[in-house]
Formats: structure tokens, sequence, C-alpha cells
């Protein structure tokens, strides 16, 4: 199916479209990789116990090889799978933890339903923050000139376009284990399929330096600055 629009548009929806293949895949090899790593565990050691007792028997150290051989090829999933596990449990936690039940707006007025707590409270104290319409006074230009600026070389510096190589080693520096929203695809995942997603992940990253504009759905910030409140089970 060929995807229409931006070239980062292009690659989330491609992104986006895999999650139901992964989820399938998940469910078929990695579903029951706990008990499958903890029956070839108990084999592995029934077979050392049997060249213990005796160690010519070729049979038992042919499959206790073989079972060393497999457990190794389990172990590295399975590690993976217990961390992704725990992060996503980790999340859960810190999500209820956080949770607002209860606070007051700047008024003073208790707001205890979500819409009154988002509406009433939380956009009335950042719109405080943010300022008003009243006019403020114009900057001095030869404050800044008498200033700091940059050079003729900063500046041919910031020129040059960014080259795929670049990308490819600002990602590639980010720890694996990184899943960053929206999407949740861990940086591990851009790397080890590089070869398959580096070209379309090249083309988004800079397409955002030539037109200035970031996607929607790539764009999320999260406010952590909090207002003085009155909180029931309310946790940073």
């Amino acid at each position: 199916m060929k995807i229409q629009g931006t070239l980062m548009f292009r690659m989330v929806k491609k992104l986006r479209g895999l999650k139901g293949e992964f989820k399938q895949l998940d469910k078929e090899q990695f579903s029951d990789i706990e008990n499958l790593t903890h029956i070839v565990e108990m084999s592995l050691l029934h077979y050392q116990n049997l060249l213990v007792q005796d160690h010519l028997n070729e049979e038992a150290c042919v499959v206790e090889r073989a079972c060393a051989l497999e457990l190794v090829q389990l172990l590295k999933p399975r590690e993976s799978y217990l961390r992704q596990k725990a992060k996503t449990e980790c999340i859960k936690t810190r999500r209820a933890r956080n949770k607002v039940y209860q606070m007051k707006d700047i008024y003073g007025t208790l707001c205890s339903f979500p819409e009154e707590i988002i509406k009433g409270a939380f956009e009335e104290y950042y719109k405080s923050l943010l300022g008003t319409d009243d006019l403020v006074s114009a900057i001095n230009g030869r404050v800044v000139r008498d200033g700091k600026c940059l050079t003729a070389s900063h500046c041919s510096l910031l020129i040059p376009p960014l080259t795929d190589e670049e990308i490819k080693i600002f990602m590639f520096d980010i720890s694996g284990n990184k899943a960053p929203r929206p999407d949740w695809y861990s940086i591990q995942f851009f790397n080890d399929a590089w070869h398959i997603v580096g070209k379309d992940v090249t083309n988004a990253i800079r397409s955002v330096f030539n037109s200035r504009a970031l996607l929607k759905q790539c764009n999320t910030t999260i406010i952590t600055l909090v207002p003085k409140v009155d909180v029931l089970e309310f946790v940073l």
C-alpha cells in the first residue's frame, strides 16, 4: 500500500502498521518464553547430572550440548522480555501513583472532577505563567549587537545539511532500552533494523530541518512544573 503525505507522516504510518505484526510475532514466539526457558534449564541440569555419574555417556553429552546452545539462544530474548515487562509495570504504577484526584485552582476553589482539574486548575495556572496580552518593551538592538554574537565560521557550521551518517551516529548513541513516546519503539529496534528502516528515519529527520515542521504525533511534550496544590493521594 502506497502511503501519501510528508516523509515523517509516512514513517509514522509504517511504524504503526508494523505493530499488529509484532504483536502476532510476540504471541507466537515469546508468549511462553519463561516456561520454555525453565524447561530447557531443567533438561540441561538433568543431562549434566547424568554426565557427572557417567562422563562417557555419549548420548547424554550430545543432548547436554544441544540444551546448552538452546538455552543461550533463549536467554537474550527472555532477558529483553522481562526488562520490557518490568518497564511496563513500572509505568503503570507511576501513572496510578501520579494521578491527581483533587486540587485547588488559583482562586482557591477545590476541583474534584477531571474536567474541572484540567480546565479550572491546570489551564488557568499555566495561562498565568505564560503571560498576558499586555504590551512589552521593544528589544534594544544595540544591546544585542554589543553582546556575544555568532562569528562567520560559527554560522557556516550551522548551514551545512544534516547527513545520513550524522543521523545514524546520533541514533546509535542513544541507549538501546530507551522507548520514547508516542510510538513506544525502543532505540534498539531502530539499531537492529537500520538496514530496513534507516532510510525512512533519516529522510524523516532531515525533512524536519528542511521544512521546520514537526508532525504532531512525534511532538510530545510533558509539562512537569506543578502548581501549588491540595491533592489527595498525589505523589510527585
